[in-house]
């Protein structure tokens, strides 16, 4: 668990990537079992096609 903090510490000062955590107390979430993506868009958008987007995100990561 150590090398997994370091290497967020690392990834942290990188401009592109902001580490954000989830607090136990928030309970289980839906993706528990593997990584995940919060989407933001500066426009209110609909719940579908947030849904659509992720979608083809886990294919292209496939």
């Amino acid at each position: 668990m150590a090398d997994q903090l370091r290497h967020l510490l690392l990834m942290s000062a990188r401009s592109n990537v902001t580490i954000q955590v989830i607090p136990f107390t928030a309970g289980a979430i839906s993706n528990m079992s593997g990584p995940f993506t919060i989407l933001e868009f500066d426009d209110e958008i609909d719940k579908h096609t947030t849904e659509l987007i992720q979608a083809a995100l886990d294919k292209l990561e496939d």
